[in-house]
């Protein structure tokens, strides 16, 4: 508690953090008066979420929810118009393609995808609705790590439609909790040496491929409401975080990521450290293959609660 105040009272004492607030304030006044001109968008989102499994799905959020959808949305490059647009995708393509009874499973809670208990700690991997947190412009969905019950990092994400009709995973958010370093070492040890966002990533990789999408977006360090308080940080954090998974920069400043990944050859990987990558390898696509059979049980089980493996 010390420590959140004490970096409460850093930023407010900071002459950047105060401009940067305000110049928000102004952006959102902009955009309070600009959604009262869109009378045709906002019907058409909200005839959307009159869908009955909607409204089941939003059943326990907030009130005033709609103000999220063009308030500070995901990315600043985008208009209201285009924050609007991308949120009808969004659902649109959970009505069409996530089965009922998935959609069913959410509506009640957050959805358990895998877990693993060592024996002194347990984690577990959560898909949760953004729309039942705190965060209200980054994403619809986050996969959340939870260690021993404490949520230890969380990616947040949307499905975005493209112009040809294809759609992604837009990536919005990649955030540790503070005060978990040690929680986290400690599971790394237990866990192959696997860094939390390994095991939120082979999840998300895991859900697109039970949805048959092969692509992978991360929004660009620019766009990000983050930016004006560090960007050259922010830019380096993205870039360290996602190499690994073979991410690729687009002309738009966004890196693409291409399913399924190309593993490098064990035979080009150092004498040393070919055990090592190969436990990695292996965690990893055994937790690929729980969720995905998972996934595929809540999709022809009508039972909301599955009990899982420890």
């Amino acid at each position: 508690m010390a420590q959140t105040f004490a970096r409460f009272l850093h930023k407010s004492l900071n002459p950047a953090y105060r401009l940067y607030k305000l110049k928000r304030r102004l952006r959102r006044m902009g955009q309070d008066w600009h959604y009262k001109r869109l009378r045709t968008e906002a019907r058409t989102l909200e005839s959307l979420f009159l869908n009955e499994r909607l409204t089941r799905l939003f059943a326990g959020t907030p009130p005033r929810l709609h103000e999220r959808y063009y308030r500070d949305y995901v990315s600043r490059r985008w208009s209201v118009e285009e924050s609007l647009r991308h949120i009808h995708d969004h659902y649109r393509f959970l009505l069409d393609r996530f089965p009922p009874s998935l959609l069913d499973t959410l509506a009640e809670g957050e959805l358990s995808l895998w877990s693993v208990q060592y024996p002194a700690m347990t984690a577990e991997v959560r898909l949760v609705l953004l729309t039942r947190d705190t965060i209200r412009n980054e994403g619809e969905f986050q996969l959340v790590l939870f260690i021993d019950g404490v949520w230890s990092h969380a990616l947040g994400f949307l499905f975005q439609r493209h112009a040809d009709g294809s759609h992604s995973a837009l990536i919005c958010r990649n955030q540790g909790c503070i005060g978990q370093h040690e929680r986290v070492k400690e599971f790394r040890k237990c866990h192959a040496q696997l860094a939390p966002l390994f095991l939120l990533m082979d999840s998300l990789i895991a859900l697109l491929s039970f949805l048959e999408l092969d692509r992978i977006r991360v929004i660009a360090p620019d766009e990000h409401y983050q930016t004006p308080l560090g960007q050259a940080r922010l830019e380096a954090l993205y870039r360290q975080a996602f190499e690994p998974f073979q991410a690729q920069p687009s002309t738009d400043g966004r890196s693409t990521i291409q399913l399924p990944l190309t593993e490098k050859p064990l035979e080009d990987i150092d004498r040393h450290h070919r055990k090592r990558t190969q436990q990695k390898r292996l965690a990893r696509e055994q937790m690929r293959q729980a969720i995905l059979q998972r996934l595929e049980k809540l999709s022809t089980d009508t039972a909301a609660a599955i009990p899982l493996a420890a």
